[in-house]
Parts: structure tokens; sequence; C-alpha cells
């Protein structure tokens, strides 16, 4: 679900919100408990502390709750 949810941010930042809404419901299909604060924790290993509010707004964007 990981790489899904960075996909989603990603084509959130790129203004393509369909293939953002594809990529959250995907990876929502592969973990149904997904929740913007349990992407929070997943990928605060990959993105400084000083950017993860941007990509959980980019997220949030996307449609994820």
């Amino acid at each position: 679900a990981l790489v899904w949810t960075f996909l989603a941010a990603t084509a959130s930042r790129c203004n393509n919100s369909e293939l953002a809404g594809r990529a959250i419901l995907r990876a929502a299909e592969l973990d149904p408990k997904l929740s913007l604060k349990r992407a929070e924790l997943a990928m605060s290993a990959f993105v400084s502390s000083e950017n993860i509010h941007i990509v959980l707004a980019l997220l949030g964007a996307a449609g994820l709750h």
C-alpha cells in the first residue's frame, strides 16, 4: 500500500487528480485501515519531518482521510 500512497501524493502534486484518486483506492484495497495518520507513520521512514506535512496535504487532496 505504501507505494500506492506515494504514487497518489506524486499524482496529486502533478495535478493528476484522477490518477491520485485511483492510487488511493488501490492503497485502501491493500490496507483497509489506511488513514492519513497511518500513512504518516509508514512514510516517516522515507520523508523528512520538515516535508511530511506536504505529503499528507497531497494525500488529503487525493482523497485520503
